[in-house]
């Protein structure tokens, strides 16, 4: 019995943790510094956007308000706007007319594309699917106003997504736009709550892991997490985007999904801390390939995890069967000195700690 509190009681602990961090980061307040990202001000900034609680699909009256409301507000904060109309289809046949909202700061040289999209579905108004990510953007659009970036900061708030990619097919559809664009940084739901996870990369993505291991302030990742999705039914703007060949990062949360596409995606149901969490990520994540080389990038991939979203673990993808054969080696030899009940209540263990 006591050999099995002595593990039952750290895998508890562990799981604990887990789930508390699984939350997000506590929201700040609109009292925060005005050069970091406040959940509460990025929650006005939503709920001026759906004042009416209304679903606005592509092509309704009600999403011309919203789009009107996005592009005053960047203009208000300074950055060069322009609403792209565009006829757009996808390659199921599916096509309508575009407006998508664009955003920069002047300037020349390499963009930095931050993403998301303001249609919602007909059953829901899209408070959190995906308003949030929409408020992420105005909020980093923001508190990143002043800041010195080597490269240029774009805002890229698309339409049609619901209906099939369409606004990112139309934005990847006009080269003048697309040219510059050397990295995406998308922010997606899934859900209305939990932890903002970065579930999908670009192919050769080790340099990307390398910025943002130093970067994100609560990681939640793992190379594993894109190697699901790629089997999942799922695509978003990022899927027209490495289509063209751009360097990308998704960030979405999974909780409360039974309110995902409903008429209950409603502000009630957006959770604060989703929002900080998405703004830590996305405000982080620019800042970093604001400065970095953005030609200088791997051809490889890395294999990558967080420990509890204190920090991030990274390597190079190559080395991944190295270190699963000496591992392997490692078990056999301790295995010759351990009996076999006690091998027995390892791999019980070993089990207990995975799930």
């Amino acid at each position: 019995m006591r050999r099995v509190s002595i593990v039952a009681l750290p895998l508890i602990l562990v799981l604990a943790l887990a789930l508390w961090r699984a939350q997000g980061p506590t929201p700040r307040e609109t009292s925060a510094p005005e050069n970091e990202f406040s959940a509460m001000r990025a929650r006005s900034m939503l709920r001026e956007l759906l004042a009416e609680g209304e679903p606005h699909p592509v092509g309704s009256p009600a999403q011309a308000v919203v789009r009107d409301r996005i592009e005053s507000r960047f203009r208000e904060l300074g950055y060069e706007t322009t609403v792209q109309r565009r006829f757009a289809c996808n390659s199921n046949a599916i096509c309508a007319m575009v407006e998508n909202v664009f955003a920069r700061a002047p300037g020349q040289g390499d963009v930095v594309l931050l993403a998301a999209h303001y249609d919602s579905v007909p059953a829901g108004a899209g408070a959190s699917e995906d308003g949030m990510g929409v408020a992420t953007l105005l909020e980093v659009a923001r508190a990143a106003r002043n800041d010195k970036l080597r490269n240029r900061a774009a805002f890229l708030v698309t339409d049609g997504e619901e209906a099939g990619l369409l606004g990112a097919e139309a934005f990847a559809a006009d080269e003048t736009l697309l040219r510059d664009v050397a990295v995406v940084i998308n922010v997606e739901m899934r859900g209305t709550q939990g932890a903002s996870n970065m579930f999908e990369t670009s192919l050769g993505n080790r340099w990307l892991i390398r910025h943002l291991a130093d970067a994100l302030p609560q990681p939640q990742a793992s190379s594993l997490f894109y190697t699901i999705y790629k089997f999942l039914p799922n695509d978003t703007d990022v899927t027209v985007f490495k289509r063209a060949g751009k360097a990308a990062v998704n960030y979405a949360a999974i909780g409360g999904v039974n309110w995902y596409h409903t008429p209950f995606d409603d502000l009630a149901h957006a959770s604060t801390r989703t929002l900080q969490h998405h703004g830590d990520h996305a405000l982080a994540t620019l800042r970093v390939l604001g400065d970095a080389d953005l030609a200088a990038r791997s051809r490889t991939d890395a294999t990558y995890f967080d420990v509890l979203q204190f920090f991030l673990i990274w390597w190079p993808q190559e080395w991944t069967l190295w270190i699963a054969i000496v591992s392997l080696l490692g078990l056999l030899v301790g295995a010759r000195q351990t009996p076999p009940r006690s091998m027995t209540f390892g791999v019980l263990a070993g089990f207990a700690a995975i799930l």
